[in-house]
């Protein structure tokens, strides 16, 4: 069954860069797949819920490999920051030909589920890069974080870019060194630095960086629950309590009691009990700033 879910998630992710997501349909898809079009709606209610799932998909696959790297190199700053990169490179050169199509279709400033899931998991993942660059050389980028971040985002997109339409490209960890080393650079040489983006540019106050921790520290999470080979009976209930967590700190301010009953579900979890420390501990430390 995950195997055919698969096959027309390859199928719809070839078709989308050949003919575009609004001219591809069902019946298309489905033929490209091998299956019947009842079969589809086994999976997936509808087309705009299949390419919802891609996105997500995505996503998960980027941070959920993201993950695995923080844990191989727990002590090594720096070769965390650079394996972590030459993962987003890697998973992003397999879903180039989806991504490119949703570029063209949901281009900036479109509306819609589809542009504004996007949006939300690309802020998810914004705090994911500034959570690994904290981490890589600690808070003297403080003043400059904003900046490093669209450095870092940037630099990404453009290699992936080149990729896409050059084909041949250098092994990505070779890419990811590369750009470690410039940030290490940009980082060790900062005494003159003026960053473009200061306190009065950025989206959110100071006083809501514990949640953005929070948002990054529970997106992992989630990832990670996603690729799991094997599940809890409440699985199911625990990704809809983390998606209304994450939800929830999308408002300012969140309502405390609704995260503090759901987070409190969650770490009962024998499983969860581990990934979620440092989710309550930037959620304890929100909770002690002045609002």
């Amino acid at each position: 069954m995950a195997d055919r879910k698969q096959d027309v998630f390859d199928a719809a992710a070839q078709l989308f860069q050949t003919n575009g997501i609004n001219a591809t349909t069902i019946e298309d898809i489905t033929k490209a797949a091998g299956i019947a079009k009842g079969a589809f709606y086994k999976h997936f209610d509808s087309k705009d819920q299949l390419i919802l799932e891609l996105v997500q998909h995505f996503y998960d696959d980027v941070l959920a490999t993201a993950a695995r790297q923080v844990t191989a190199h727990p002590d090594s700053p720096l070769d965390t920051l650079r394996n972590t990169i030459a993962a987003e490179l890697e998973v992003a050169t397999d879903y180039q030909n989806f991504l490119h199509a949703v570029a063209l279709d949901f281009p900036p400033n479109s509306s819609g589920p589809v542009p504004d899931t996007i949006e939300t998991l690309q802020h998810q993942l914004y705090v994911w890069h500034k959570h690994i660059l904290l981490d890589a050389f600690g808070t003297r980028i403080d003043p400059y974080l904003e900046d490093l971040v669209i450095v870092l985002e940037g630099t990404i997109s453009h290699y992936l870019m080149r990729i896409f339409w050059r084909g041949a490209a250098p092994p990505g960890n070779r890419i990811a060194g590369f750009i470690t080393q410039s940030l290490h650079a940009i980082v060790t040489g900062d005494e003159d630095l003026t960053p473009a983006f200061s306190s009065d540019w950025q989206d959110k106050p100071n006083d809501d960086a514990p949640l953005e921790s929070m948002a990054g520290e529970l997106t992992v999470v989630r990832a990670t629950m996603q690729r799991r080979t094997e599940c809890a009976p409440t699985f199911s209930d625990d990704l809809a309590a983390i998606d209304l967590v994450l939800e929830e700190l999308q408002d300012h301010p969140p309502r405390q009691f609704l995260v503090d009953a759901l987070l409190a579900q969650l770490s009962v979890r024998e499983y969860l009990t581990d990934s979620l420390q440092s989710t309550r501990t930037s959620w304890n430390n929100w909770k002690g700033t002045p609002q």
